[in-house]
């Protein structure tokens, strides 16, 4: 989705809205540059080459499960052992496009819908379990970006109890 024509369109309105002008003067543009070189960077956490590692090890600092795998088709074997490990449910809700992952043949039973928490549902039959991808995972501080649309619903990642992740390693930035 091309998004530079409503973006142009904002920032017109905000400039409007400050009594500037619509375009960016060269002078501002000076003004940006000059301000970016005397005020340096603070510190950042070093990152090292290996993006994958990085992540890992942030996320488990803050208290996330990490588990690798050779190919997306290993996936539903993961989740069956991170289920099993926690006597959880062998069901889930997940992401469209991961619903094309061998989870039947691991046992697990995955509806790819958004979840649904109904007052009176109890741990036996609610949506204990949402599985989604991810944007983009962030190495230097463990987190994830998610997007949301029809076919990637946030409430994947924020109703149910447990909030599984496939990361693949090329959206680790």
């Amino acid at each position: 989705m091309e998004t530079n024509a409503a973006r142009d369109r904002i920032f017109a309105r905000i400039r409007a809205a400050q009594g500037r002008g619509a375009k960016v003067t060269e002078g501002e543009r000076e003004a940006v540059a000059d301000y970016l070189n005397r005020h340096p960077q603070g510190p950042r956490p070093a990152v090292g080459q290996n993006l994958a590692e990085a992540f890992s090890e942030q996320a488990q600092k803050m208290a996330s499960t990490v588990d690798r795998v050779a190919t997306l088709a290993d996936v539903p074997g993961a989740v069956l052992r991170y289920l099993d490990g926690l006597n959880l449910a062998r069901r889930a809700v997940a992401w469209t496009a991961l619903g094309a992952l061998p989870w039947a043949a691991q046992g697990i039973e995955v509806e790819c819908r958004p979840p649904l928490r109904e007052p009176q549902a109890d741990r036996e039959h609610g949506d204990l379990v949402g599985i989604t991808g991810c944007f983009v995972a962030i190495a230097e501080t463990g987190s994830l970006m998610l997007l949301s649309g029809p076919d990637t619903f946030a409430s994947a990642a924020l109703l149910p109890e447990t909030h599984i992740a496939v990361v693949p390693v090329s959206r680790i930035v």
